[in-house]
């Protein structure tokens, strides 16, 4: 890669690192107290600690009408040479069918937990101590932490087991590890194998990963991340891939492998220091997000000027490389050259993490909830490196076989360098639709494959000496052109979706034949503040009505996708006819959009939070993640 773009790179990238998001999502609780009547979460649940002898003793005193889950309490520490015993309880607490959970235990009153500690003496370790626990009235507060001080006594031999009057649960025990690598016994409600994880919702996961342990953990966010690998988020990914392989001098699968190798680290890089955050801060902080820093419109912008520039290069434009009196001196420093080259297409998999695929999914939030429950850097970078490999690991095997599939040498190589060319243009366009309206976003869309159509020979005159390569290649240009025209009627018309480009033309033909009106559509307030979303929910509770908050960003594929395929089938629009409907538009990030997300614990669009007609929030009803039409419908029958 020519030494201007390197250097282009990595000033983008230096750029975009500085960027600072201001708020954490588990920070300051003020956020959830948007009704009065309840307790601020350190009155509801007021927390002590103490040490006597060799335990530390903590203690919670709950208000009444509040309990504290059982299943959700949690202690590490990052000393080294720390062990714990078995927990015992001061009950076995109640049980209760919780609508998220299922059967758990929970406890009202009051709560005192002894945890058997072997340290040596004299040493103070702190202690992070975590918790989550609901009103009754329907309100959940996110998981606190506190910490606490223990001083290590005279024994320093491991701590003994006592014994424990826990209540019998019907999910077993989970052993998860603090950051010194010792067990730490909790109760955690977990899927007791795969096959009953919910991969839609990001707590299913988290649950069932802290259930396994962080070796087998490991391997399971590789068969994850080789399933996210074949959604649309990755699917950009292909082509600047392939580009970069394609576009070398001598296509060999030594050197595509290489290649291939480092643009998945560097993808890797990304979602590693993600989980590096939030293991040491133990939370999944917004600094961490820092995908939506670089989705500003002056980012994407140069980025699709970018792809651009590249796939010109591919139609032999221009070649991108140094001037020549520069070339041949440097002639002699080939290796280091290649050298850089390699660390170009580092850079290039780190940006297309950050820029190109900035998707939220439920497995990712599962991922960094996982890191988070860690509590260590080290461990939580090396569970998202689990998940970043898979994902990769599609790419590595397409990049290095797929030089099998392409010719040596001859016109056919051009030919596939157009192929990949128009690629990248395409993801271009696939950028700048986080911008730019729908009507523009198809009309991009028409000029590209129409302008290709005319080079595949769809104008051109048939003659006697024309191969079947050719006379294939004209056939499927007349069928783009045509496909470009669509979209240009679609634009016009208003249409939104590139692969239903006439609906507009369908939904007005309908309707003059049954003499009513177009279809309806969902009518969704925006909001882009706790101020006003707090406001908004006062309203649909003083008509009685139910509130669904969508969170939303212009940037956010999975919304768009939302938008375009699930929010206008006629079923869904009369399932959510009843509610009062909020869009949370997160696209500028700015420090209303961070208080939002922060509120209510989430990292990132799309998600969705319910509230009652009395304007009381659903906690457990809240999901992370692109939903489906027939999970949207099930969730909400109930509300």
């Amino acid at each position: 890669m020519p030494l201007l773009l390197r250097a282009l790179f990595i000033l983008t990238l230096f750029c975009c690192a500085t960027v600072r998001a201001e708020n954490n999502l588990f920070g300051d609780n003020s956020g959830f107290l948007a009704e009065p009547e309840f307790l601020p979460v350190e009155e509801a649940y007021r927390f002590t600690s103490s040490v006597e002898g060799d335990e530390l003793v903590l203690h919670w005193a709950i208000a009444d009408g509040y309990y504290l889950y059982k299943d959700r309490t949690s202690v590490t520490t990052d000393a080294e040479g720390v062990t714990q015993g078995r927990w015992t309880y001061s009950s076995p607490g109640e049980e209760k069918e919780d609508p998220y959970f299922g059967m758990v235990y929970v406890y009202h009153d009051e709560l005192t937990i002894r945890v058997p500690v072997a340290a040596e003496e004299g040493a103070e370790v702190e202690f992070k101590v975590r918790y989550q626990g609901c009103a009754e009235a329907g309100l959940c507060y996110p998981p606190q932490t506190e910490t606490t001080l223990f001083i290590g006594t005279e024994s320093d031999s491991p701590a003994p087991t006592a014994t424990t009057n826990d209540a019998p649960s019907s999910t077993p025990p989970s052993t998860g590890q603090n950051s010194s690598g010792t067990a730490v016994t909790s109760s955690t409600p977990a899927p007791s194998k795969a096959a009953d994880v919910d991969f839609t919702s990001s707590t299913s996961i988290t649950d069932y990963l802290i259930a396994q342990g962080l070796l087998f953990s490991f391997f399971i966010l590789m068969a994850v991340g080789i399933g996210l690998a074949f959604t649309p988020c990755v699917f950009p990914m292909v082509p600047i891939l392939s580009s970069i392989i394609v576009g070398q001098k001598e296509v060999t699968m030594l050197r595509s492998f290489i290649l291939s190798f480092s643009y998945i680290m560097g993808m890797a890089a990304v979602y590693t220091a993600l989980g590096a955050a939030a293991g040491h801060f133990g939370e999944l902080g917004q600094d961490a997000n820092i995908q939506a820093q670089v989705q500003k419109p002056w980012i994407l912008i140069l980025f699709s000027g970018l792809f651009v520039l590249l796939s010109l290069s591919m139609f032999g434009f221009y070649e991108l490389q140094m001037p020549s009196f520069l070339r041949d001196k440097l002639s002699g420093l080939n290796s280091k050259q290649q050298g850089g080259e390699i660390f170009s297409v580092f850079i290039m998999g780190l940006l297309s993490a950050l820029v190109v695929s900035p998707c939220v999914s439920a497995p990712l939030i599962a991922a960094l909830g996982y890191a988070a429950y860690l509590g260590s850097a080290f461990k939580g970078g090396m569970a998202l490196f689990g998940l970043s490999l898979g994902i990769g690991l599609p790419l590595l095997i397409l990049g290095t076989g797929g030089t099998k599939l392409l010719p040596r040498a001859g016109a056919w190589m051009e030919h596939v360098k157009h192929v990949f060319g128009v690629a990248l243009l395409g993801v271009a366009i696939w950028m700048l639709e986080r911008i730019l309206p729908p009507e523009a976003t198809l009309t991009l869309w028409a000029v590209l494959i129409g302008v290709s159509a005319v080079y595949m020979g769809a104008f051109t005159n048939v003659e006697s000496g024309w191969s079947g390569w050719q006379k294939l290649s004209k056939g499927l240009g007349l069928v783009f052109f045509v496909y470009a025209v669509t979209l240009m009627l679609g634009a016009a018309a208003g249409a939104n979706d590139p692969l239903q480009p006439l609906a507009p033309y369908a939904i007005k033909s309908a309707a003059a034949a049954t003499g009513g009106s177009s279809t309806q559509q969902l009518s969704f307030v925006k909001v882009t503040s706790p101020e006003q979303l707090d406001q908004e929910v006062a309203k649909a509770s003083a008509s009685g009505k139910p509130v669904m908050v969508d969170f939303y960003a212009d940037w956010c594929i999975s919304c768009k996708i939302m938008e375009r395929e699930t929010f206008v089938l006629p079923e869904v629009q009369a399932g959510l006819s009843r509610f009062h409907l909020i869009k949370a538009d997160v696209t500028d990030n700015d420090q209303g959009n961070q208080a939002l997300l922060k509120r209510y614990g989430i990292f990132g669009p799309p998600a969705f939070v319910f509230f009652d007609a009395n304007g009381a929030e659903l906690a457990p009803k809240r999901f992370l993640g692109e939903i489906s039409k027939n999970a949207l419908l099930n969730h909400v029958k109930d509300i």
